[in-house]
């Protein structure tokens, strides 16, 4: 990602965590360095993902371009999101070992890369005076209902014009049995013109940009939305 803004002078932002006790930094470079995986996987099918998402992504990135992408080009995103959002875990490592288990991590970098259960992606748009290169990422857990025990991790990745969020579950427990469901987001209505659905997909295309942007004021809002919830009980 970084290439694509070889010729920009500027800072990129890094933030952890939600409200005022998240920890922030800055970097020269929209590139992060995280040393946890060997060389033979970050130069063969983790750079293969990497091509295959950049194809795709470059110009809603450095253009804000329009776009309605079909399988494919959806496929291309998830796994460069999900892959980002493993890796980034890994390297922060705050909850004393990584969130998505080894098994599935194995599956995941096996032939096809397919993504596992619970994976929510969503697609928003930013626009600001700067370029704009951030991660931001949480965890959470569920308390209450009949999903409590649940932990989830989001991730936030903004490059350019184009943010992506990753929100992924796990049973948080290791005395009561998981259940056989798994939770998922549904985001209140609020959100939909500011973030569409990648994730799981549905069979329809995805159009991108959303109605509306992200601004260094709002950009904020959407990282952090998921980190109180409540039970969502149809009428």
């Amino acid at each position: 990602m970084g290439r694509l803004f070889s010729s920009y002078q500027g800072t990129y932002h890094v933030e952890w965590g939600v409200g005022p006790e998240a920890k922030k930094w800055k970097s020269k470079s929209i590139d992060a360095v995280a040393r946890v995986v060997c060389e033979t996987c970050n130069n063969g099918w983790m750079s293969d993902l990497d091509a295959q998402a950049s194809a795709t992504m470059s110009n809603m990135i450095r253009h804000g371009s329009a776009v309605s992408l079909l399988p494919i080009g959806i496929a291309s995103i998830a796994m460069f999101a999900y892959k980002a959002a493993v890796v980034v875990n890994c390297a922060g490592n705050e909850l004393g070992g990584p969130f998505f288990p080894p098994a599935e991590r194995k599956r995941f970098s096996e032939d096809g890369h397919f993504l596992p259960g619970g994976i929510q992606i969503w697609l928003s748009t930013y626009r600001g005076p700067r370029l704009h290169g951030r991660y931001e990422g949480h965890y959470a857990k569920i308390n209450t209902g009949r999903y409590r025990n649940f932990r989830v991790f989001v991730f936030t990745y903004t490059v350019g014009f184009l943010v992506i969020q990753v929100a992924a579950f796990r049973w948080g427990s290791r005395v009561l049995k998981q259940p056989r469901f798994t939770p998922y987001f549904r985001q209140a209505d609020i959100w939909n013109p500011v973030s569409v659905s990648l994730w799981p997909p549905d069979g329809r295309a995805v159009l991108w940009p959303t109605s509306k942007y992200l601004t260094d004021k709002t950009i904020h809002q959407i990282a952090g939305r998921w980190a109180h919830v409540a039970e969502f009980i149809p009428n």
